[in-house]
This record gives structure tokens, C-alpha cells and sequence, in this order.
């Protein structure tokens, strides 16, 4: 997979894919500025979700094509 970009809170590694547009950059910039001010975490914009995905040793998962 490529463009990948791994989002790190306190609990958990985010991992994003596939990211080809600067839309996908400004909601990250975005969630991160969010997730700083409620120190917490925020909930990760659509745009992002629909790139999430898990490893699973050598494999990858998107989330997406689970459900």
C-alpha cells in the first residue's frame, strides 16, 4: 500500500492508506489540531476513515471492506 500515514494517540495507531489527495493531508492536520485541543482524541473525519486499515502480520485490512 502506498501513502500511508500512521495517526498515534495515547490508546491506539491509526493507520491510514492510499492517501492521494491534499484534502486527505488537511483532515489530518485538522483532526490532529482537534484532537490536541480536547486531549482525548476526536473522531476521525469520513475522508479518513474510508482509508483506515489494520495489519495483520504481512496482511493488511481495510476497514472498509469489512462491513
Amino acid at each position: 500500500m502506498h501513502n500511508v500515514s500512521i495517526l498515534k494517540t495515547d490508546s491506539e495507531k491509526i493507520w491510514l492508506g492510499e492517501l492521494s489527495s491534499w484534502d486527505h493531508y488537511d483532515a489530518i492536520v485538522q483532526w490532529a489540531i482537534e484532537s490536541s485541543e480536547k486531549r482525548e482524541g476526536s473522531k476521525l473525519p469520513q475522508i479518513l476513515e474510508d482509508r483506515r486499515f489494520v495489519r495483520l502480520g504481512e496482511s493488511i485490512v481495510r476497514l472498509k471492506d469489512l462491513g
